[in-house]
C-alpha cells in the first residue's frame, strides 16, 4: 500500500500525516513504531535499525524509547485503566514513586482520576482513547507515535490531548501524529498528506488549525 515513501523526524520535532480513513496511515505508523516489519526498504529509529538490532534490544527499545496510541485504544480488558495505564511502568521496572507521580499527572491532566479503578469495558470510547494516550506517555518516551488519538474526542478533550502532547514535545520527545483532518489548535512544524501510497509535503510548511 505505500510506495517510496521517505520520512525523516528530529527531536523536538512534530509532524502530521493527514490522509482518508484506509489509505496506509496506520501501517506507516506502526512501522515507525517498530511494530510492523513488512516492508522493503531501510528504517532507522532512534539510531537503531529494526533489521540488524537483535530481539531483546528492539523490544528494550520499544518498551523505554517509543510511546505508541493505536486507533483502537487496544487496552488490556483484564485490566482496570490504572493498571493499563501503568503497565509500561511496570515491564520497565521503573521506581515505584516515579511511577505513582507520572500516573498521578497524567490521570489528572487527561481526566481519567475518577476512572482509575474502572474496566476498559466501563469507560467510554473517548474515556479509553485518552487512557491509552497516557499509557504511551506515561513512560516519557522519546518517540511518540499516535494513531488518530484524538478521533473519538469531543472538541474540549481532543484540545485537552493535543495540549498534553505538547507538553512532551516541548521536553524533547519527537511527535508522529496521523490524522483525517487537522487537530485543532496545535501548531505542527511539517504536515505530509498520504495519498496512493505516497507522502507529499505541504507546500504551505507551517500550519496551525483555529
Amino acid at each position: 500500500m505505500l510506495e517510496g515513501v521517505s520520512l525523516s523526524l528530529d527531536r523536538g520535532e512534530a509532524l502530521l500525516v493527514l490522509g482518508r480513513s484506509g489509505i496506509g496511515k496506520t501501517s506507516l505508523l506502526r512501522i515507525a513504531a517498530l511494530l510492523d516489519r513488512d516492508y522493503s526498504g531501510s528504517v532507522e529509529v532512534l539510531g537503531a535499525n529494526p533489521d540488524a538490532t537483535k530481539g531483546n534490544r528492539l523490544d528494550e527499545l520499544r518498551l523505554k524509547g517509543i510511546g505508541y496510541v493505536p486507533q483502537d485504544a487496544g487496552l488490556v480488558d483484564s485490566l482496570t485503566i490504572r493498571e493499563n495505564i501503568a503497565l509500561p511502568l511496570s515491564l520497565a521496572s521503573l521506581p515505584k514513586e516515579d511511577c505513582l507521580r507520572r500516573m498521578r499527572e497524567l490521570s489528572e491532566r487527561l481526566e481519567l482520576s475518577s476512572l482509575l479503578d474502572k474496566f476498559p469495558d466501563e469507560v467510554s470510547g473517548g474515556e479509553a482513547q485518552r487512557a491509552a494516550v497516557a499509557r504511551a506517555l506515561v513512560k516519557e518516551p522519546r518517540l511518540i507515535v499516535a494513531d488518530e488519538p484524538t478521533s473519538n474526542q469531543d472538541p474540549l478533550r481532543e484540545r485537552l490531548v493535543m495540549q498534553v502532547f505538547g507538553e512532551r514535545l516541548a521536553a524533547g520527545a519527537a511527535l508522529l501524529i496521523s490524522a483525517t483532518q487537522m487537530p485543532p489548535g496545535f501548531q505542527f512544524g511539517r504536515v505530509l498528506y498520504l495519498d496512493n501510497g505516497r507522502l507529499t509535503q505541504d507546500v504551505s510548511g507551517s500550519i496551525e488549525s483555529n
